[in-house]
């Protein structure tokens, strides 16, 4: 089956059956269809306590920004229509105890961009994911785009993130960054494990129909994941992404040969949404 023109940046997490707790998120509101800019005003990180369920997973401190860049740390001044929190759909999914980024409907190209020469675009998610189930690992993959867009994906494992030097903002810190500089210290974890992040990426423009795949298998397995999504959109056009999806837990623990996780992020759902709208 020939894919084209689809970004697919896909998640399956491994969980222990026998960790699941029947009472999790009791009294946890579930999650609602609703917009990004509506689950920042009611389960953002602004919002203490504000979070919500789907399937067997609470989902809090959402986060959302959007830069245009000249270059990293340079601000683009003429930077409009770019993508924002109210044009993007979080749709939940209890079956995969996740949930879907899609354009609204008004918008359906929101993810397809256009970036000129010496321009640069990039979009940051944030998000907190709270199990039972543990999760063991995450894995991102990258059905070849067409045009040069870029996924990375940063987890802290039980622990928060740190605050980034020198007393920056979070969205100072990341307008600041470098793509091809990414890595586990880019955004350090802190607590009682203290270190790097657990890294993912994964490479748009690709020349073949071969999904360019990462994978991390955590050191123990987490009760909490708080996670950092960047999209880095550079120049020219792309084309076929249709939408964000996060992950997608599985019940069943494979034989411990293949327990090599399977795990989370973003997915162009062309082909999805195509069978949704026949």
């Amino acid at each position: 089956m020939a894919i084209s023109n689809q970004i697919l940046l896909s998640a399956l997490l491994l969980v222990g059956p026998a960790l699941f707790a029947n009472n999790i998120g009791t009294g946890t509101p579930l999650c609602p269809e609703a917009t990004l800019q509506q689950y920042l005003n009611s389960y953002g990180t602004g919002n203490s306590g504000g979070s919500c369920q789907i399937g067997q997973l609470v989902f809090n401190k959402f986060d959302f920004a959007s830069f245009g860049l000249l270059s990293p740390g340079v601000t683009d001044p003429a930077f409009t229509g770019g993508i924002t929190a109210s044009d993007i759909i979080v749709r939940p999914d209890a079956n995969r105890s996740a949930f879907d980024f899609l354009p609204i409907a008004s918008n359906p190209n929101v993810f397809n961009r256009t970036v000129a020469a010496g321009k640069l675009e990039r979009y940051a998610f944030f998000y907190r994911a709270d199990p039972p189930p543990i999760i063991a690992g995450d894995e991102l993959f990258l059905d070849p785009p067409s045009g040069s867009v870029y996924g990375t994906k940063f987890i802290c494992a039980d622990q928060d993130f740190a605050a980034p030097p020198s007393g920056q903002s979070n969205f100072t810190y990341i307008r600041s960054l470098s793509r091809s500089s990414y890595a586990g210290s880019t955004f350090p974890c802190i607590g009682s494990n203290s270190g790097p992040s657990y890294i993912i990426k994964t490479d748009g423009d690709a020349s073949t129909i071969i999904p360019v795949k990462d994978s991390v298998v955590f050191s123990s397995p987490a009760s909490v994941i708080n996670v950092v999504i960047l999209l880095d959109y550079e120049p020219g056009e792309v084309r076929g992404f249709d939408g964000v999806v996060t992950p997608v837990i599985l019940t069943n623990v494979p034989e411990p040969a293949n327990v090599f996780l399977m795990g989370s992020a973003l997915v162009g759902l062309g082909a999805m949404l195509r069978r949704r709208r026949n």
